[in-house]
């Protein structure tokens, strides 16, 4: 894994990742679904912008959104209570939030078939 410099950028591309979340698993285990991964050699950067939560249930549900670097699992958000028919944003653009090579953003939820996430990203390579 490396960390690219991107002092003299070439290209930037703007995206948008979107992914129904999937509960834990019986376990406990997070059954966390992969919703943007920066490959460990792309030469690239990814950016986050925006990352959204919508819950389009009837009923509360709770969330968790970790960066998974090499095996280790940072949560940007856990446990975080989605109010039912509503969306919230965890980060917006004024935050400066960055996927090395090698890192993924995960998410999962508390109840199956009831929030889905929305994030936008700059690949800066």
């Amino acid at each position: 894994m490396a960390n690219p410099n991107i002092v003299n950028v070439a290209t930037i591309n703007g995206n948008t990742a979107v992914a129904n979340l999937n509960t834990l698993s019986l376990s406990g285990t997070s059954a966390a679904v992969n919703v943007i991964s920066n490959a460990a050699s792309s030469g690239k950067i990814l950016k986050l912008n925006t990352i959204a939560l919508v819950n389009y249930v009837s009923s509360n549900t709770t969330a968790n959104v970790i960066i998974d670097r090499s095996g280790t699992k940072t949560y940007l958000a856990g446990t975080t209570t989605l109010p039912f028919f509503s969306t919230t944003f965890l980060t917006t653009k004024n935050e400066a939030i960055y996927l090395l090579e090698g890192d993924t953003l995960q998410a999962n939820t508390s109840a199956n078939l009831s929030t889905s996430m929305i994030a936008s990203f700059d690949e800066i390579s």
